[in-house]
């Protein structure tokens, strides 16, 4: 599992804050569905594109067939995902599976929203049995409430 450097530490008083009063008041409770508020309340990670790089290196190994990466990264993006496309497509690797447990909002960008088009050509890829996916969850070294 790749852990992201913490660029944003969230605001658990902020959360705290619209919790209480949406017991009493439906209002507040919306704003866990909002970006907006997300980005207030949660942790933000990023891993370096060098990191996406350096499993290039693994990807090498002419006897791995299968690569399972797990990263939490809020700042995934089409950059990262063409870097991941060229590692795999000039691999060996027939079988990979990725998941970024990063919570599933966009941070400053279209992280979260365009990640099935950033990740689409790594699925047509032909020879390669792939489950790629976002998906928000709380492991070792994640702080953070889940909605």
């Amino acid at each position: 599992m790749i852990n992201g450097i913490e660029i944003s530490h969230g605001n658990m008083c902020l959360e705290m804050l619209t919790l209480i009063p949406g017991t009493y008041l439906i209002i507040p409770n919306f704003f866990h569905c909002c970006d907006w508020f997300r980005r207030k309340v949660v942790n933000i990670y990023e891993v370096p594109t060098a990191i996406y790089d350096s499993i290039a290196v693994i990807a090498r190994s002419p006897n791995l067939r299968n690569l399972t990466l797990t990263v939490v990264d809020n700042l995934f993006n089409q950059q990262k995902a063409q870097i991941l496309y060229e590692v795999i497509s000039g691999s060996t690797i027939r079988g990979l599976t990725f998941i970024n447990m990063a919570k599933n909002f966009d941070y400053n960008g279209k992280q979260y929203s365009e990640f099935e088009n950033n990740i689409k050509p790594i699925r047509e890829i032909s020879r390669i049995r792939s489950d790629i996916r976002w998906q928000a969850a709380i492991n070792p070294g994640y702080s953070g409430s889940d909605y």
